[in-house]
């Protein structure tokens, strides 16, 4: 699919639809919550939806899940074209042209309705015994010895499997369509998800930036290599997500259906990791102990996982986080990097760096199964502190050198320097501006062919001369 239109959804402001379906709105700030229009008497949240505009809706009691348009079908009982067509009549500026309905309906309402589907086929796919899946489950450690109905029951929330065929068939229809014209298998576009040999059957994480909504899928494949066999696809929602920006992409959150209903048995915490493999691997050894999942959520940044790179895409979670409401969220990081203090700052969240410093995959399983999963995050969750006085401590046994180069980080990333320092303390701050003075007492340009050299005290010409003020 290429670039979507505008979706009307952003011409239906929530409070006056709800206004429209006779909901009463208390609260006019976002995530708001008002009682279910569909099912009476759950508890509908109303957020913002940053990616394709508008808002979006959830209620946790009949699963519904869906822009503005979408609730008002779902409420009147009616199909989304007689919605817009009624929602027009009502004096929203909507269009009554049919071409222009029937866009929003194929390209966002029918595009999420595909996403979702794969996400299902997925879900059935990797079950107990289904001989394809099983040298990869095997060799990333993924197994889970259950029965069929504990399977169905927990594991089956994440991850799923399915062939890469239909992956292509359900993302990129139009081009399989030239593919089965030209007798081909595998998707002649230069946008192929999946390229080069080896490509069957893959793992399968779904990423949400929105409840219920699929933004991007974790593609596991071949032999499961993280440098080369992990693909990240995000989905094609529409409006600022498809311009041409230096920004990051929402990348959104992978995790079990259940993860942030459990945060209740942990004190209302969710453990964040930005590793996959660790994440699922604590999850299916739990489950071979216990029918409720771990909370634990895993996020995306590509800036330092080549895995979350695709086509010059970069993917960073950052909107998804509110998906977690007023639960406390603790990042799991031993190797305290730029990205997870990005992260934990934007959310005010904690910091564990418990485990090993070496950077090797295998000294970091190695101490995974150390422990039992519940144990593990016991002892993430009581070492956690918040994320500036764990940044101020290890900062204390850095080097000048790593100071600079991690502050220069968060800087080109587009982070207020600042505003990260104001919560470190005067110690810290104080540390980073003499290193930042003493970076900047010289930096030199061209002008006009001449080169001209700013310090502290003035600004010099270097043209071969004795140097001279200017």
């Amino acid at each position: 699919m290429g670039k979507p239109r505008r979706s009307l959804n952003a011409n239906v402001p929530w409070q006056g639809l709800l206004g429209e379906l006779g909901v009463t709105v208390r609260s006019q700030g976002l995530p708001g919550v008002v009682r279910c229009p569909i099912c009476k008497h759950g508890v509908l949240q109303v957020s913002e939806d940053r990616v394709a505009g508008g808002q979006w809706h959830h209620c946790y009691e009949c699963r519904s899940s869906g822009d503005m348009i979408e609730l008002a079908a779902k409420t009147w009982g009616v199909d989304v074209e007689s919605a817009v067509v009624r929602l027009a009549s009502a004096g929203f500026d909507l269009p009554r042209d049919a071409d222009a309905i029937h866009a929003y309906v194929r390209q966002h309402v029918r595009y999420r309705e595909r996403l979702a589907s794969l996400w299902k086929q997925s879900q059935q796919g990797l079950l107990p015994g289904i001989g394809t899946f099983l040298r990869l489950v095997h060799e990333l450690k993924l197994g889970c010895n259950v029965s069929d109905k504990r399977w169905r029951d927990g594991p089956t929330g994440l991850p799923g499997g399915i062939d890469t065929i239909t992956v292509e068939r359900t993302l990129a229809p139009g081009a399989m369509k030239q593919a089965d014209a030209c007798h081909q298998k595998a998707n002649p576009s230069s946008n192929a998800t999946f390229r080069g040999q080896g490509w069957d059957d893959v793992l399968v994480m779904p990423a949400y930036d929105l409840p219920e909504r699929i933004c991007g899928f974790m593609f596991i494949g071949r032999d499961g290599d993280p440098e080369k066999d992990f693909i990240f696809r995000r989905a094609n929602l529409g409006t600022s997500a498809n311009q041409h920006t230096a920004e990051p992409f929402e990348a959104g959150l992978s995790m079990h259906p259940q993860a942030l209903k459990m945060a209740e048995d942990w004190d209302q915490t969710v453990f964040a990791l930005d590793d996959p493999l660790v994440a699922l691997r604590l999850q299916m050894r739990h489950f071979e102990q216990s029918t409720r999942p771990l909370p634990v959520a895993v996020w995306y940044d590509s800036d330092t996982r080549p895995l979350g790179q695709r086509n010059g895409q970069r993917l960073r979670t950052m909107n998804a986080w509110a998906m977690m409401g007023t639960r406390k969220l603790v990042f799991w990081s031993p190797r305290l990097d730029a990205a997870a203090i990005r992260q934990a700052a934007h959310v005010d969240g904690l910091i564990s760096t418990v485990g090993p410093r070496n950077p090797k995959e295998e000294s970091l399983k190695d101490f995974v199964w150390k422990y039992s999963p519940r144990d593990l995050l016991r002892h993430i969750q009581k070492s956690a502190r918040p994320w500036h006085e764990v940044l101020a401590e290890q900062m204390a046994t850095m080097t000048d050198w790593d100071v600079e180069q991690l502050f220069l980080r968060l800087q080109t990333d587009g982070e207020d320097r600042e505003d990260i320092l104001r919560r470190c303390g005067q110690t810290v701050r104080q540390r980073v501006a003499r290193i930042f003075a003493d970076r900047q007492a010289e930096r030199t340009i061209v002008l006009d062919g001449r080169r001209i050299s700013e310090r502290r005290d003035g600004w010099y010409v270097l043209d071969g001369k004795p140097k001279r003020p200017e």
